[in-house]
């Protein structure tokens, strides 16, 4: 009973060091990019030209501002403590593409004042909370400083996924619709798929050697083993939903979605796979299929997102679930 009560005393003691280590790690990285970030902000740029105050969120590309789905529920966490606060919001999302060539306001025109946006240091206040969820409170952190701060704007560059917990599809519903181009993109996809579906979402990152993310590559023989693996997970959710004609499956590797193309049973989204922080082109095609990946996710019937040891579970299909209502399931496999 002795060695057993020390055993559990180590364990947790080492789940504290890292903890804090954690801790100490992440504020570090905030520090740094604020450092960055204060550079950009000088009494030589243009004053602020709003009389009430506005609170930004922010991707300009003067840090990595990590994916679409850190960008997206950073963005939902502000808006959201910016009602609760009821000050103005607005969003100023510009690198690599502007977000208002896929999405447009919904019921909130976050378009209003965006373009207003000023780094003059008096009059405006950057603030960097990245991967700092699992160890502060992030939405009281923002709120009060959205109610404290006396600039006459504040910028938050943030990927906080407080918003999963406190309504996120609510939030993004009433943020966003599909811009036009989007939509009718949507559109053709759906008349393909042509009824009721499944999605699946695998996310290699460097994995398979296609894709410029983080991450070790396999050896050939390596990746053939896992693109076996998955593509046997791809026909075992088939057999078992054989109620369903068609299955659409989305990835950031063009070498599996080759793959899995191949079955007539499967629709995958043409384009360009690309990452946010990892390319300055800001053409329209270039970043298309990541939403529609996001917005055909959406409308599935269930949403599978799947793993394996050496791979990691991504934030889009879980954004999907959340705007769109409906079920998701993460599957990790051995």
């Amino acid at each position: 009973m002795k060695n057993l009560k020390q055993h559990i005393l180590s364990i947790i003691a080492k789940y504290r060091r890292e903890y804090r280590g954690n801790i100490l790690r992440y504020k570090k990285l905030n520090r740094n990019l604020i450092t960055r970030l204060n550079a950009e902000y000088h009494n030589d740029c243009p004053k602020a030209q709003n009389t009430e105050k506005i609170v930004y969120f922010v991707c300009n590309g003067k840090i990595n501002h990590f994916g679409l789905a850190d960008r997206l529920r950073g963005l939902v966490t502000v808006y959201q403590e910016c009602k609760r606060a009821n000050v103005k919001f607005a969003i100023h999302f510009v690198h690599p593409f502007r977000l208002q060539d896929y999405l447009q306001p919904n019921k909130y025109n976050w378009l209003d004042g965006s373009d207003e946006i000023s780094y003059n240091k008096t009059d405006s206040i950057p603030f960097c909370y990245f991967l700092l969820d699992s160890f502060i409170k992030i939405d009281d952190v923002i709120y009060k400083k959205i109610k404290s701060v006396k600039n006459k704007q504040i910028h938050f560059y943030t990927n906080s996924w407080y918003s999963y917990h406190n309504n996120f599809g609510e939030s993004f519903n009433e943020l966003f619709r599909p811009s036009d181009t989007l939509q009718h993109n949507i559109d053709y996809y759906l008349t393909r798929i042509g009824g009721k579906y499944i999605a699946l979402h695998f996310r290699f990152m460097s994995l398979l050697g296609d894709f410029n993310e983080y991450g070790i590559t396999l050896n050939e023989t390596e990746r053939k083993t896992l693109i076996d693996k998955c593509i046997g997970l791809l026909l075992s959710v088939r057999q078992q939903n054989a109620d369903y004609k068609s299955f659409f499956v989305c990835s950031d590797s063009i070498t599996f979605l080759n793959e899995a193309a191949k079955f007539d049973f499967v629709h995958v989204a043409e384009g360009t796979i690309t990452h946010c922080d990892n390319t300055n082109d800001s053409s329209f095609e270039t970043h298309l299929k990541t939403f529609l990946d996001l917005f055909l996710l959406s409308k599935a019937d269930k949403i599978l997102s799947f793993a394996t040891k050496e791979m990691r579970l991504s934030g889009l299909p879980q954004i999907a679930s959340y705007f769109g209502n409906r079920p998701y399931e993460r599957i990790t496999i051995e």
